[in-house]
């Protein structure tokens, strides 16, 4: 498995009246992560396909980041060991959610310091794994309603659902008053 990492089954069906078949279902990349001073590309559920020296191939080819805390180990044609059972559930909740194509980075410290990146704009502030397809929706709301200037980015915290807050990262006072 190590050895070619991106099989996921191969099996030989038979094939009258040629003999046999050789079927082998591959896996696709979904993100990718640092460890270190190396980059892994990562199946959807977290199995380990490619290392590699650099990320620019796995930018170019759209798979979203991960930057992740408490890995244990990562080899080719392994699942991803890391501390905790709520990484792979926390990122369907994320790849069904209505932001799911404007997510550029998720950032996990623990199961209790979630975030993710929109549009490589908005920082979403999810806090714990409880309600995310919740904390998702409010955060595409708010986006709706910020008229964010072009090269400035915003922090929303929408970990509490009744207290929500968006801070603006390098708008000046200025910025934000109508011109005379």
């Amino acid at each position: 498995i190590s050895f070619y990492p991106y099989i996921r089954t191969a099996r030989l069906v038979y094939a009258f009246p040629l003999g046999y078949r050789l079927v082998i279902e591959e896996e696709k990349a979904a993100y990718y992560t640092r460890i270190a001073d190396d980059y892994f590309a990562l199946s959807a559920d977290l199995k380990v396909l490619e290392k590699a020296q650099s990320s620019r191939r796995f930018v170019e080819s759209g798979l979203r980041r991960i930057t992740l805390s408490g890995i244990q180990s990562a080899m080719l044609g392994e699942m991803l060991s890391y501390d905790g059972d709520y990484l792979a559930h926390l990122l369907s909740e994320i790849s069904e959610s209505v932001l799911s194509e404007r997510v550029t980075d998720v950032i996990i410290g623990d199961r209790y310091h979630l975030s993710v990146i929109c549009d490589d704009v908005y920082t979403l502030y999810l806090g714990d794994i409880q309600s995310i397809e919740a904390k998702m929706r409010l955060a595409s709301l708010m986006m709706q309603d910020v008229d964010l200037p072009q090269g400035y980015r915003a922090e929303m915290d929408v970990s509490n659902l009744k207290k929500t807050s968006i801070r603006f990262e390098g708008i000046q006072d200025a910025a934000l008053s109508a011109p005379n």
